[in-house]
Parts: structure tokens; C-alpha cells; sequence
């Protein structure tokens, strides 16, 4: 079974943004912690998903002329989790 993690990551920022959660540096740490240990997978490993697919998704938000500023924001807290 294929389990997929890394979206919620954004969540529930998407559908709010004028109230940020997913985006706070600490909280994302937490969820990070959570996800990985209650999943079984590695941090970098689980680090290195998250980014790869908000990279894919502010793409897709970019063309179709929407903002990618959350995923970006995602992205950068991983990364800078990653020490990238």
C-alpha cells in the first residue's frame, strides 16, 4: 500500500490562508515528528517528500495562475529542516 503523507503538510493552510497553521515553523517541526513516527519513516526520508511534492505543486498552482506562496513556504521549511 502506497501511503501518502506529504500533502498534508499544507493543509489546513490551503483552505485558509489568512489563518496560517501549516506554515508556523514550530508546528511544522511537530507535525514532521508526528507523521514520521507514526508512520515509520525516516525524517529525511519524509523531509525530502514533502519537498519534492510542494515543488510539484506550486508548479501546478502556477500554471493555472493561482499562488504558490503556501507550498513555497512549505518548501522552505523543509529545506531548511534538510539544512539545504
Amino acid at each position: 500500500m502506497r501511503r501518502r503523507f506529504a500533502n498534508l503538510f499544507t493543509n489546513p493552510d490551503l483552505a485558509d490562508p489568512t489563518r496560517p497553521v501549516a506554515t508556523e515553523p514550530g508546528r511544522f517541526a511537530r507535525r514532521l515528528e508526528i507523521v514520521a513516527h507514526a508512520a515509520g519513516l525516516e525524517r529525511t526520508r519524509l523531509l525530502r517528500w514533502i519537498l519534492a511534492w510542494t515543488g510539484l505543486s506550486a508548479a501546478w498552482f502556477l500554471g493555472d495562475g493561482d499562488s504558490p506562496d503556501i507550498d513555497l513556504r512549505v518548501a522552505e521549511l523543509s529545506a531548511a529542516e534538510l539544512g539545504c
